[in-house]
């Protein structure tokens, strides 16, 4: 299946090459006007918040009954909050960073991303309704 999926892709390529061309540039002026300027800051402040300690602190104070209430480490209330508030990829990424430093094992690592990494209200507004070509149509998503 995957075999006869890729040939047909190439087929499309080869006969349209136009269209892909297109499809392309599109694609990437999407990226590089909505989606990075609205990911990359907060993938930026998730960078500093780890490096300042602020998933110790944010486990030190809110660690217990946010374990309780998920079952997995508190050192994952940090990338919990993260989520919450941007959004996926920096939930997803503040997972790994804590499973990177040992915070957490693979198995909740893994069941974290679930509620982690989502799409915040930062990433609904800023990316989506850029996408959608207004900021207005991310405020009612």
């Amino acid at each position: 299946m995957w075999l006869a999926a890729s040939a047909a892709f190439a087929v499309c390529l080869i006969a349209r090459p136009d269209i892909c061309a297109s499809s392309v540039k599109s694609s990437l002026e999407l990226c590089i006007r909505t989606l990075i300027p609205s990911i990359f800051p907060f993938l930026v402040v998730n960078s500093i918040l780890s490096g300042a300690g602020g998933i110790e602190l944010a486990a030190g104070l809110v660690g217990k009954p946010f374990s309780a209430l998920f079952g997995v480490s508190g050192n994952l209330c940090a990338p919990f909050l993260i989520g919450l508030i941007s959004g996926f990829p920096s939930g997803g990424s503040a997972v790994a960073e804590v499973y990177s430093r040992g915070g957490c094992t693979k198995e909740e690592a893994e069941r974290s991303l679930a509620f982690c990494s989502n799409t915040g209200p930062a990433f609904a507004v800023a990316g989506i309704g850029g996408m959608l070509g207004s900021v207005r149509y991310g405020l009612a998503i």
